[in-house]
């Protein structure tokens, strides 16, 4: 109809916009009815469809049959690259897994091929096949009999037969000597604990951290562990570098745990000299085996002293405690006399070492003799603060007072005024007893 009306009025003077009118209808005439189709499929009752052009049967056909099966159409085409991308992946794909699949057969066969070897190799030692010890061992002297017998040949002869001997073109690569303790810092010992490296790492992959006779040993594994928190199956990661008691003590979350291992392993008397005793506590106490070869060494008392105080000692055995405080009494003697006489250590030590041989006293019987030391000198510091009772400030005063009253006339207190209106003590008490 649009066409009709364009081809009767085209050319015609005066008539030049209503062609270019009904040239934009043509134009926009497929939006239209597309617009409309995609509104019939969702509201196919729209009033929309009331108008003429709309309102005929076979448009709406159209829109109801014709238009759905063109969308899927174009739909279908506009689909197409991602169908060919997927079958060209799939393509590839499918060239991996066969490719795949031949990896594993091969794999397959050469392990079935050394199952057959191992089978035929090892079958006479299956109980099930009627092995005998006696059997073996007689066909074995049989074969070495034989093999005695060719010695004296000209062609040597072996039983089993060697593969001929080649040097390899390259050397042999060397493997490597370090294995992860030394790069974890510690390592397990013969007593079920853990010690750690005093040496660095060394730096050639070839050659193993060393371990000395002086490494250190670890706390028990749940001192690494807040209370309450899961314990740990390793000590923590101590580092390539030399190990520090310092390092170990910083990392420790229970203190009272390092009395298991800490604690002296003698007692008082066992240790003999007081220079013994000091070592202790400056020096650490040596850990050996059961032969008696020293295998690590325990830390200097005065480090866990410094460090927790009493808070690494056992809470709730009074005994070990008291058995403590009896160590520590030496040695806290030298460093506190050390200290306030300005001498070495090793001046206090000789003295009470003399000291000891003269009482001819243990260790146990000095304790007691410099725990009496402490405490006269104890005594005598507090005395010193104490005020003195004599009587010479009392004398100071009671002559200046004396000196005093000598220059001035002793003044007498005037006595107060009798008031006529108020009776007197004396005629007080003699009305009361009138009275009575």
């Amino acid at each position: 109809m649009a066409e009709e009306i364009i081809n009767s009025i085209k050319g015609q003077d005066n008539l030049r916009g209503a062609t270019s009118f009904w040239e934009m209808v043509i134009t926009l005439r497929p939006y239209l009815f597309q617009s409309a189709a995609a509104i019939y499929k969702v509201c196919p009752t729209s009033p929309i469809f009331k108008l003429p052009a709309l309102a005929s049967p076979d448009v709406q056909k159209w829109m109801r049959e014709d238009f759905q099966a063109e969308l899927s159409q174009l739909q279908s085409e506009n689909s197409v690259a991602p169908i060919l991308d997927e079958r060209v992946t799939s393509s590839f794909i499918g060239q991996d897994m066969q490719k795949l699949c031949a990896v594993v057969s091969n794999t397959q066969t050469r392990l079935e091929q050394l199952h057959n070897i191992l089978e035929r190799r090892t079958s006479f030692f299956s109980p099930s096949k009627g092995f005998s010890v006696g059997t073996y061992t007689t066909r074995s002297q049989s074969l070495l009999g034989d093999a005695a017998a060719c010695e004296s040949s000209s062609q040597p002869t072996t039983i089993f037969p060697l593969p001929p001997t080649s040097t390899p073109a390259t050397p042999p690569r060397r493997p490597a000597c370090q294995s992860p303790e030394d790069h974890h810092g510690s390592y397990p010992s013969s007593d079920s604990g853990f010690r750690a490296f005093v040496s660095d790492s060394p730096q050639s992959p070839q050659v193993s951290r060393p371990r000395t006779q002086v490494d250190l040993v670890l706390p028990p594994l749940h001192a690494w562990s807040a209370p309450g928190a899961p314990l740990t199956f390793l000590p923590p990661v101590l580092g390539r570098q030399g190990v520090r008691w310092h390092d170990i003590l910083n990392l420790v979350k229970q203190p009272d745990a390092l009395w298991e291992n800490y604690s002296p392993r003698l007692s008082l008397d066992g240790y003999k000299t007081v220079e013994n005793l000091w070592a202790l506590f400056a020096e650490g106490e040596p850990v050996v085996n059961a032969e008696g070869v020293k295998t690590g060494m325990n830390p200097p008392l005065h480090l866990l002293e410094d460090k927790f105080q009493n808070r690494w000692r056992p809470k709730n055995n009074a005994s070990a405690r008291k058995k403590f405080e009896r160590f520590r009494e030496i040695p806290d003697w030298i460093s506190a006399q050390s200290r306030l006489r300005g001498v070495p250590h090793t001046t206090i030590i000789e003295e009470l070492e003399q000291k000891r041989k003269d009482a001819k006293v243990g260790l146990n019987g000095l304790t007691k003799i410099v725990k009496s030391m402490r405490e006269e000198a104890a005594s005598a510091r507090h005395a010193q603060f104490v005020p003195s009772e004599s009587t010479a400030p009392c004398t100071a005063t009671n002559s200046t007072s004396s000196g005093a009253a000598q220059d001035q006339p002793i003044k007498k207190k005037r006595r107060a005024p009798v008031d006529s209106r108020r009776p007197s003590k004396q005629q007080k008490i003699g009305s009361d007893v009138g009275l009575l």
